[in-house]
């Protein structure tokens, strides 16, 4: 026999979840928020900017861009736990604080339980470049470089734990050259520390460094990924430039909610992201900053992804014996 209570309880569990139906139903009703966790000016900033400004454009609501840097993009990552899950609070960030962070620290949240996928955006190569000052054209020069100076070489990244960071360090240990890793809040920044000779290298998104490395004020060496770089195709990867041992690291922007989100906001959310991905527009905007497409998946292969992605550059770290805690 059903208790007074129990069905009362049950009554409540209906009515609470007929809310949220008639709620996902009318998103979105008002303006949306896009949390990037870094600063302004790199590759998760302008494809924020650009998918917003699409989004807005097609759903008829304004889509407003923050920029919350810190901790490796942890800080723009809790911000957007500590909102409702309502699918108004949209975070769109570069794999680093998904994939990378918890390799360094414990992290303020779990990935996995915190937070639902909702699309790949885009592929960032990433690269490792040098200061124009420093005689080397090619990463093994510059390797005999550093290595003939006997000192550490400083080499920013867009935060520490973030995924340049880890890439960097994956290379030091390849090329047996000693770094001392400065982070900066954000690729942009880095690159122009890098440009304006306050860092030796840095490691970073190809967006923001491929306008300084044109200007002749900087030297784009190698590429991370495990092959060129379309808008790049002259840039050697770092195992073509002589360094097998490194295998490789993809950088690439993604977009997330809070758990707890409804479901039916997640698919419309993914849904219209993945229409909009297709749109010529968009891609020539952001091939043009070195972007490339990224994988059309779901929510549930993105999460699969993410999951291989964290085994696989645990086992590499691991494998080369790097202590990054």
């Amino acid at each position: 026999m059903i208790s007074r209570r129990s069905f009362s309880a049950a009554a409540a569990a209906v009515a609470g979840m007929s809310v949220w139906h008639a709620f996902a139903q009318s998103y979105p009703s008002r303006a949306l928020r896009f949390v990037v966790p870094f600063a302004p000016g790199g590759s998760a900033d302008l494809m924020a900017r650009t998918v917003g400004t699409m989004l807005g454009e097609a759903w008829g609501q304004a889509v407003a861009v923050e920029n919350v840097p810190g901790a490796g993009g942890e800080l723009g990552v809790s911000s957007v736990l500590r909102r409702p899950a309502d699918g108004y609070t949209v975070l769109v960030t570069p794999n680093g604080p998904i994939t990378t962070g918890g390799l360094f620290r414990k992290q303020p949240y779990d990935v996995a339980a915190d937070l639902i996928p909702i699309s790949q955006l885009g592929i960032i190569p990433s690269v490792f470049a040098i200061h124009a000052s420093i005689p080397a054209s090619t990463l093994t020069e510059f390797v005999a470089w550093a290595k003939a100076r006997g000192v550490k070489v400083s080499c920013g990244n867009p935060g520490s734990g973030s995924g340049n960071h880890l890439a960097a360090e994956l290379l030091a240990h390849a090329t047996g050259v000693p770094m001392t890793h400065v982070p900066y809040r954000g690729s942009a920044a880095a690159a122009l520390a890098l440009m304006s000779g306050e860092l030796e290298s840095a490691s970073g998104d190809l967006s923001s460094y491929l306008p300084h490395a044109r200007s002749g004020k900087i030297r784009i060496l190698a590429t991370y990924e495990p092959r060129r770089a379309t808008g790049a195709p002259e840039i050697p990867t770092v195992v073509e430039a002589g360094y097998p041992s490194f295998g490789y690291f993809t950088g690439w922007i993604g977009m997330y909610v809070a758990s707890g989100t409804p479901a039916e906001i997640v698919e419309r959310l993914s849904g219209e992201v993945a229409r909009l991905l297709q749109r010529a527009e968009l891609r020539r905007v952001v091939a043009n900053a070195g972007i490339e497409p990224g994988q059309p998946m779901n929510s549930q292969q993105l999460a699969h992804y993410i999951r291989d992605e964290i085994t696989f550059l645990t086992r590499q770290t691991r494998e080369a014996g790097i202590k990054l805690g």
